[in-house]
């Protein structure tokens, strides 16, 4: 079976919430093989490494097939084009910020000698 999906995605950015559109259009292939153990039952043939491939089944799920695709085809995190983080401001911004990069709990000993006061 061969066809194309074509479909235009609307998400919303993940840094400034703001719609991105996707256009979206792949084609698909795929290979219906019959089940091998029932048709040669006792044949040792393994299924070949092909992400082409499926299992022939009583029926074909043309809307599954079609979905697995387009949910792998959509952006997990989708950008608007020049969207940044905007600075948090807070007490480990600028150059206090490249001593605590590499140390997720080097905040938590600041935290701790301020409760101590």
């Amino acid at each position: 079976m061969s066809g194309r999906l074509s479909a235009t995605v609307v998400q919303q950015c993940v840094v400034s919430l703001g719609d991105v559109r996707t256009r979206i259009d792949v084609s698909i292939k795929r290979r219906f093989l019959a089940d091998q153990d029932r048709v040669y039952p006792g044949l040792e043939c393994p299924v070949p490494n092909d992400d082409t491939v499926e299992l022939l089944s009583s029926v074909i799920d043309l809307y599954g097939l079609t979905r697995e695709v387009l949910l792998l085809e959509i952006p997990s995190y989708p950008r608007l084009e020049g969207a940044t983080v905007p600075d948090s401001g807070g007490s480990n911004s600028g150059q206090d910020q490249d001593q605590t990069d590499g140390h997720p709990f080097a905040v938590l000993s600041e935290f701790r000698e301020r409760m101590a006061k």
